[in-house]
């Protein structure tokens, strides 16, 4: 006997391929990157600001070095003294005065009294003879005078026959050096005048008397090289 067919028995079932997976297990199509986002100008500028910003600060870190290491042919802010044909070492310090006329003798003082001068300058050095190694004490005295009229007139008077001087640091006993000369004006006097400066420089051997032979050429010499330290006392 047949019995009528049911509903089920004539429903179509899902088409799937022979050997295919079931949708639900089916793999995933890949999924690839977009293209990068495009650069704005803006950024491009930004960018070249940054480089350039980068490179001075650079720079300037390396001006800086180089200032600061005083290497090379870099230009100082203090001038370099030419040097001479002696060495000095300071045995006293400059002493600064307006009042020449109380430290001044003879004639040269009352010069002073008359024609005051704007300031004076001394100090002690030492340095040694080039021959035989011997000390020399050195007076360098300048004196700044209104105008250079006024610094001729001066020397032509201390360069003069007893007329007196100015006085150096030991003979106004300031300063008492310990086995210097008797008196320095006892070796040898050189002066010059820069401007309105007057330069006075006198030198004699440590422990040399009134009376003693001295080796004046050496004398001589250095008295006249220190000169150059007399503009550098009034500076």
């Amino acid at each position: 006997m047949r019995f009528p067919p049911r509903p089920t028995d004539t429903a179509q079932m899902p088409y799937q391929a022979l050997g295919a997976p079931p949708p639900d297990l089916q793999p995933t199509p890949p999924v690839y990157p977009g293209p990068p986002p495009k650069t704005s100008a803006m950024t491009w500028v930004l960018r070249g600001l940054g480089l350039v910003l980068v490179a001075a600060v650079s720079g300037m870190i390396w001006w800086s070095l180089q200032s600061g290491s005083g290497g090379g042919d870099s230009p100082k802010t203090s001038t370099s003294k030419k040097p001479g044909q002696f060495e000095y070492s300071t045995v006293a310090e400059r002493v600064i005065d307006s009042d020449c006329a109380a430290n001044a003798t003879g004639k040269v003082r009352q010069h002073f009294q008359d024609h005051p001068c704007k300031q004076v300058y001394r100090a002690l050095f030492s340095t040694t003879s080039d021959k035989d190694g011997k000390k020399i004490l050195v007076s360098v005295i300048a004196v700044r005078m209104p105008d250079a009229t006024a610094a001729n007139e001066l020397r032509a008077l201390v360069d003069g026959e007893d007329t007196g001087n100015v006085k150096d640091l030991t003979r106004d006993d300031k300063v008492k050096v310990e086995g210097g000369p008797q008196w320095v004006a006892y070796g040898e006097y050189k002066s010059k005048v820069n401007k309105d400066l007057v330069v006075i420089v006198e030198s004699d051997f440590y422990g040399a008397a009134r009376d003693d032979a001295r080796d004046s050429d050496t004398l001589s010499r250095v008295s006249t090289d220190a000169l150059r330290l007399g503009d550098q006392i009034a500076e």
